[in-house]
């Protein structure tokens, strides 16, 4: 937590802070893209452009990465991030090395600006 210097709370000698605990169980795929819909926000609500955009646990999901990889190449329209891709290391996703490449291929995961030379 961070008190912004003239807030109400700032001089305050004491604070009384609520909040609500996230069930991971409960949070579903949609919840993740709707979030990552709201990255142009981060300048204009908390002053900050993210550089890094994760989610782990939900970003080998090939729609999940495909929105981060989107959301990546313009934030606001002006900046640039960071996806964060994980490889899919499940039961049925990647076990060994030698089952990587063919992985990144079935699921399209490249790096765009490499590719293009960016």
């Amino acid at each position: 937590m961070e008190l912004l210097d003239g807030g109400e709370s700032y001089d305050a000698a004491e604070l009384y802070i609520k909040y609500g605990i996230v069930k991971p169980e409960t949070v579903a795929k949609t919840d993740i893209v709707e979030g990552l819909g709201v990255i142009d926000d981060c300048m204009n609500t908390v002053g900050l452009i993210p550089d890094l955009i994760c989610a782990p646990g939900w970003s080998h999901d090939s729609v999940v990465a495909a929105v981060m990889a989107t959301k990546s190449e313009g934030i606001n329209g002006l900046f640039r991030a960071k996806a964060l891709i994980d490889v899919d290391t499940g039961e049925s996703g990647v076990r060994k090395y030698s089952e990587l490449l063919p992985w990144k291929n079935k699921n399209n995961v490249v790096e765009v600006r490499k590719a293009l030379g960016k």
